[in-house]
């Protein structure tokens, strides 16, 4: 268990410190105590290091060596619970030495689920508080399991073109009723991870399915890797999208004003996308991208770079030009449509989790209209897994 200790009072850290080990020793649980005295070293850490508990203290200086401040511990929980950081679910225990200050933030508090106690050296109201915390998820099931990676697959060709991307495939098993294969990267180092083909296409077996592998799994990174069809405005043939942000064009009411949107859009993370968008400018790695495709594999007349474009989810196969002008309406950049990447976002942004980095990268194989064909569905399956492979590897790289 890992606790972080936001608080500039060294007695005061002391004594919760000395609560933490007492409640350790109790419940047999091995904990590391991280200390922060100043919110901008606080900030660095719960933007980089996931938590299980974060004790705050409400007057805290801005920089090291500055005067405390009563926003700054606000501020602090404020970037706790931000949708970004990878501590928003974290329990975050606040303590203020000032009874009246602590009755005036309890609202504020209650509002981002955290607790507030008022400390002092001899009270036991708050040592209960944090003692119970730390038994409580103690007590929870054994960890999860961390890999590097997941990639997640709808169809059974998608997957299979990571046997052309350089790819160590290993054990195939089922976890959790999930279809698991053991993957494998070499770039600065190996890296290890799985891949899961969904049992189903379409939004409710993705997210299902996320779900579920997020229950069992610790990974740093997520993809969702395969073919899609786009809108020919916007991207060409063959041409991988990497979708941000994504929505799901059924969300909303139809209303005798004909359809009315309502879609949550979720993005990659900013840092990840900066990383995307230097990879996929990689001259040496274009260059060499379509090298030793399978013979008979079909490619489009020209090979374009991948691109971080908006992208529309829903578990419909749509083939008729209204309902595709319905979509396009919703994001005037809208250049992809496909059935399983919200879902993989949805879940990721919804649920407690220490993921850094997520992405979908699929190839556009035919444009959103009714004409539909297969020809160039193997190179796009490989294609998109190169691409996957690359992003991963520049993501995983990152310090």
């Amino acid at each position: 268990m890992h606790i972080l200790i936001i608080d500039d009072n060294v007695a005061k850290t002391i004594a919760v410190t000395e609560v933490i080990n007492t409640s350790a020793k109790a419940v047999r649980k091995t904990i590391s105590i991280t200390t922060a005295a100043a919110l901008s070293d606080a900030v660095a850490l719960i933007s980089s290091t996931a938590f299980d508990i974060i004790v705050l203290d409400l007057m805290l200086p801005y920089i090291s060596d500055g005067a405390p401040d009563h926003k700054a511990g606000l501020e602090a929980l404020r970037l706790i619970r931000h949708d970004a950081c990878i501590n928003r679910h974290a329990t975050v225990v606040g303590l203020s030495a000032f009874p009246a200050e602590a009755i005036s933030v309890r609202e504020k508090f209650d509002s981002y689920g955290a607790i507030i106690q008022r400390y002092d050296e001899v009270a036991v109201e708050w040592k209960n508080a944090l003692s119970f915390q730390i038994v409580t998820i103690a007590s929870r099931p054994n960890a999860k399991l961390k890999i590097d990676f997941i990639i997640f697959t709808a169809l059974e060709k998608e997957k299979v073109g990571f046997e052309s991307a350089g790819a160590i495939l290993g054990n195939r098993s089922t976890i959790s009723g999930l279809n698991v294969q053991e993957i494998a990267f070499v770039g600065a180092e190996t890296y290890k991870g799985i891949i899961i083909r969904l049992r189903d296409m379409g939004l409710i077996a993705s997210t299902y399915e996320v779900t579920t592998a997020l229950n069992v799994f610790d990974p740093i990174c997520v993809c969702m890797s395969g073919i899609c069809a786009g809108f020919s405005d916007h991207v060409k043939l063959g041409q991988v999208v990497i979708g941000s942000p994504i929505w799901e064009y059924q969300a909303g009411k139809w209303s005798n004003n004909g359809f009315e949107i309502a879609p949550k859009q979720v993005s990659i993370p900013a840092s990840s996308r900066v990383v995307i968008e230097q990879a996929v400018e990689d001259v040496e790695w274009w260059s060499r991208v379509e090298e030793d495709l399978p013979d008979g594999c079909v490619r489009p007349p020209i090979k374009n770079k991948p691109k971080v474009l908006p992208s529309a989810s829903g578990s419909a196969v749509i083939a008729d030009i209204k309902k595709l002008a319905h979509i396009e309406a919703q994001h005037r950049k809208v250049a992809a449509i496909e059935m399983e990447a919200y879902g993989l976002y949805y879940s990721i942004s919804e649920n407690q989790n220490n993921i850094r980095h997520f992405f979908s990268a699929k190839s556009v194989v035919d444009f959103a209209d009714d004409s539909k064909d297969d020809n160039i569905h193997q190179y796009g399956c490989i294609l998109s897994a190169r691409v996957s492979k690359h992003l991963l590897l520049k993501l995983l790289e990152r310090p």
